[in-house]
């Protein structure tokens, strides 16, 4: 099927309903299936420090997925729940000035409220 058009778009939006088609319906449950069949992969690089010259870390989709769990875990424990807001507390550092916001999320609804910056954190 060629597709150049809105009319191809509402064609193919027809063949099937959403609830038919093998998507995932959650960011989680896109996670765990990319977990699923690249897990050893590369899924994320980032650096701790923005210097050019500073070593930069790789989680494979396995380690991602295991730290958006154990981050999900944490905001259940804490008694935060899926329709309770959640902010990043942008600029928080520690006494080193290392971002506390090693794996943001974005969304109201992603995982809860994120850790408020005390006295001193903020940059």
């Amino acid at each position: 099927m060629q597709w150049a058009s809105l009319e191809d778009t509402r064609a193919l939006e027809e063949e099937c309903t959403w609830a038919e088609r093998d998507v995932p319906v959650t960011l989680y449950e896109l996670l765990t299936r990319t977990k699923d069949n690249f897990g050893s992969r590369p899924a994320i690089s980032y650096q701790l420090t923005s210097g050019p010259k500073d070593k930069a870390e790789t989680l494979s989709w396995n380690e991602l997925h295991q730290k958006t769990t154990q981050t999900a875990n944490m905001f259940r424990a804490l008694g935060v729940g899926p329709n309770d807001a959640r902010n990043e507390c942008q600029g928080c550092r520690d006494a080193k000035g290392v971002s506390k916001n090693r794996y943001p999320t974005k969304g109201g609804r992603s995982g809860g409220r994120g850790p408020k910056c005390q006295s001193g954190d903020r940059s």
